[in-house]
C-alpha cells in the first residue's frame, strides 16, 4: 500500500509491527502541504517551497512559485497586523515524456479571505529557472471557485464549483519555463454530482422521509439544497475523473458515500458521465490539499482492492468505499489513534514510493534515528 505522512519523527510499519526512522534533510521548520506522486511538497517557515523525496533524500527547490507568493503578498507584510493572505491549496506536478528536465509545477492558490477568487500559477522545480518576476503574468491565471486541478495527456484541468471544466494549456517561455497560453472551456456548467442529482440517484421520491443507516427519519426534501459536498479532480489511466464526497452528518461532517463521473472528451458536447466501475483501479484520497492518485491494481505493486476509493481526511473519518457495490469500511485502520492530528503539525498525506524502494528502505532503517516527518504505512487487511 501507499503510505501516509502524519508529521512525526517516524513511520508505522503495520504489516510488521514496527517503528523505523527516516533521516530527510529538510527545513527544521517545514510543514507539509501536500504530495506529488512520490514526493512531498513543503513549506518553510520564511516562505521556500521545496519537493522532497522522503527515500532518496533529495530536497528540490521550487523557488519561482516562492517568490511568486512574495511578491503578491509583498504589501500586506509591511501591514502592523500583517497574516498571510495566500494559502497554496493544491501543488500538482507533470514530467514531460523523454525529457529529463525538472517537473513542470502547478499550485493552485486562494485567498484566505476569498476563497472564490483563485490563482493558477505554472514553474518548473530546480535551482536555477533564470525566471524574474515580470515573467509571472504569463505563468499565472485568476479564475473563480476553482475546487481542484490535476494534469491529463499533458494538458491542465480546472475544476469549478458548478462542475464546468476548463483546460489550461501550458507552453515554453523565452527562458524555456512553462506558461499558460490559453484557458478555454471544456465542458459547461453541469448538474451531475449537484444536490438534486444525489437525492434522484439514491433516495426514494414518492416521499419527504427517508429512514437511513441508522434507523433515524430524515427529511431529504428539506435538506436538498444544502447537502454538503467535495469534489476532487483525479486522472485514472487515460480517464480524467470528478469525485463528489457527500456529507450527510453536517455535525462530524463524516464521509456518507462517494459519486465518481468521467470526463467524455469525445462528446459533443463534452459531458461528464456517471461511472459504475474503476476499470480494476483504485483511489486515494487525503485533504484538498494532499495527493488524489490513481494506482493500477493488477501490477503487483501494491497491495489494495479494485474499484475502490482509499480515504483519509482525519482520525475520525478514513475508510474504503467500493465504487461497484456502494458499500463503505470504517476505518481504514482498526487503531484510529494512530490518525489522530491532535499533536501533528500535518494533515494525513498519501505518498506513493517505489515498492523496491519500500522494501529496501524497511530493511535499513532500523538503523535510523533521527527524522523530520511520520509515515504510516497502511496494510489492506479488508
Amino acid at each position: 500500500m501507499p503510505l501516509v505522512a502524519l508529521g512525526d519523527k517516524a513511520y508505522l510499519d503495520i504489516v510488521n509491527n514496527a517503528v523505523h526512522k527516516l533521516n530527510l534533510t529538510i527545513p527544521c521548520d517545514a510543514n507539509c502541504g501536500g504530495s506529488v506522486d512520490h514526493l512531498l511538497f513543503l513549506r518553510s517557515g520564511c516562505g521556500g517551497c521545496f519537493l522532497a523525496d522522503p527515500f532518496s533524500e533529495v530536497v528540490s527547490p521550487v523557488p519561482d512559485l516562492a517568490f511568486f507568493i512574495k511578491e503578491e503578498t509583498r504589501q500586506e507584510m509591511f501591514s502592523l497586523c500583517y497574516t498571510p493572505i495566500l494559502s497554496i491549496r493544491k501543488v500538482v506536478a507533470h514530467w514531460p515524456q523523454g525529457s529529463s528536465a525538472e517537473p513542470v509545477v502547478a499550485a493552485l492558490i486562494t485567498k484566505r479571505r476569498n476563497w472564490c477568487s483563485s490563482t493558477i500559477f505554472v514553474c518548473r522545480a530546480g535551482t536555477d529557472t533564470g525566471v524574474g518576476k515580470e515573467s509571472y503574468h504569463t505563468m499565472s491565471t485568476n479564475l473563480q471557485r476553482v475546487l481542484d486541478i490535476a494534469f491529463f495527456r499533458g494538458n491542465l484541468y480546472a475544476l469549478y464549483e458548478d462542475g464546468e471544466l476548463v483546460a489550461i494549456e501550458i507552453g515554453e517561455g523565452s527562458y524555456g519555463n512553462p506558461v499558460i497560453t490559453n484557458v478555454k472551456y471544456t465542458i459547461e456548467k453541469s448538474t451531475a454530482g449537484s444536490n438534486n442529482d444525489f437525492v434522484d440517484n439514491n433516495y426514494e421520491d414518492d416521499g419527504e422521509m427517508v429512514d437511513d443507516d441508522d434507523g433515524e427519519m430524515v427529511n431529504f426534501i428539506a435538506v436538498e439544497e444544502n447537502l454538503p459536498i467535495e469534489d476532487y479532480l483525479v486522472e485514472s489511466g487515460d480517464l480524467l475523473l470528478k469525485l463528489n464526497r457527500w456529507i450527510i452528518n453536517c455535525k462530524s461532517g463524516d464521509t456518507d458515500s462517494f459519486d465518481v463521473y468521467y470526463a467524455d472528451l469525445d462528446a459533443s458536447p463534452c459531458q461528464w458521465k456517471p461511472a459504475r466501475s474503476l476499470h480494476g483501479r483504485a483511489l486515494f484520497l487525503g485533504q484538498s490539499s494532499s495527493n488524489s492518485k490513481s494506482i493500477h491494481v493488477g501490477d503487483g505493486h501494491y497491495v489494495a482492492q479494485e474499484d475502490c476509493i482509499y480515504f483519509v481526511r482525519h482520525a475520525g473519518d478514513s475508510g474504503i468505499y467500493n465504487v461497484r457495490s456502494g458499500k463503505m469500511i470504517k476505518p481504514l485502520v482498526p487503531d484510529t489513534k494512530l490518525l489522530d492530528q491532535s499533536c501533528r503539525p500535518w494533515i494525513p498525506t498519501w505518498i506513493f514510493p517505489d515498492p523496491s524502494i519500500i522494501h529496501t528502505h524497511m530493511e535499513r532503517s532500523m538503523a535510523l534515528r533521527n527524522s523530520d516527518f511520520t509515515l504510516l504505512f497502511l496494510a489492506d487487511d479488508a
